[in-house]
This record gives C-alpha cells, sequence and structure tokens, in this order.
C-alpha cells in the first residue's frame, strides 16, 4: 500500500539513506500504530463518556436521597420537637424544675437558656448537664452557658 507519491518516498529515501519500499513499509507500519492508538483512544473515550454520565446519574440519585434524607430528619426532628418531656427518663429533680418553668416538650426545653434554667429552685449544673446529654443523643444542640 503506498499512501504518499513515489517522488516524496524517493527523497526520503535518499535521504535516510533508505531503499523507498522500506520507507514505504516505514510509514505504513506508522499510519497502522496511529490507527491502532487512535482506536485505543476512541474506545478510552467512550468510556469515560459512560463513566461520566454513570456520574451523573449517581449524583442525581444521592442528590434525590439527600432530599429525601433531609425531609426524613425534619420530620423526625419535628416529632422530637412535640415529644412529651415525661416520655423521657429524667431524674425527679429535672421532672420537678419542668413543671415549675411550665416545660412540657423538648421544643420549651430549647426555648429556654440553661443559664435561665439554672434560676430555678433545685436546678444545678448536674442537672443543666443531664438535660444537654439528653439534647445530644437527640441531636440538638442548646445555647452555652455564658
Amino acid at each position: 500500500m503506498i499512501l504518499v507519491e513515489d517522488r516524496g518516498i524517493q527523497k526520503v529515501a535518499d535521504t535516510f539513506n533508505r531503499t523507498p519500499v522500506t520507507i514505504n513499509h516505514r510509514f505504513n507500519r506508522a499510519i497502522r500504530r496511529i490507527k491502532f492508538r487512535y482506536a485505543n483512544l476512541t474506545k478510552e473515550l467512550e468510556n469515560v463518556i459512560a463513566l461520566q454520565k454513570e456520574v451523573k446519574l449517581l449524583e442525581s440519585k444521592l442528590q434525590r436521597f439527600e432530599k429525601i434524607e433531609r425531609v426524613e430528619l425534619i420530620a423526625e426532628t419535628k416529632k422530637i420537637f412535640l415529644m412529651d418531656i415525661k416520655e423521657f427518663h429524667f431524674s425527679k429533680r429535672v421532672l420537678n424544675a419542668f413543671d415549675a418553668a411550665d416545660i412540657c416538650t423538648v421544643a420549651d426545653i430549647l426555648k429556654i437558656s440553661k443559664t435561665h434554667l439554672l434560676y430555678f429552685r433545685g436546678v444545678g449544673k448536674y442537672s443543666v448537664y443531664e438535660i444537654e446529654d439528653f439534647l445530644q443523643t437527640k441531636g440538638l444542640k442548646w445555647e452555652p452557658i455564658s
């Protein structure tokens, strides 16, 4: 298979002190290698494109999952906020403080500060720690003691 005009091959052969047949053979071999590498690169590119599509699909699924998870977390948090304090295992001292402060739900706890709670009779720092530990187990945060 001769791809280059005979005069061009002859000039190259003369320059490198080779025969035109050898130059033509090397040229054709180089063309085959280039075609082979091009085919491999084309396959790799197709693989990359397929992987990019798969990544986009997985990202889409992950976003949907995160939305669902957020909605479920919000629903769970609301459920916790509305739960009655008496359903949890607080010490008698803490329950008495809640009764005195008219605190009935978890949301009510979060409405008052730790410092404010310390003003109630019978409530000390250990009672505050007990409440804080409870809130942490539920994934909620309370403002720090000032």
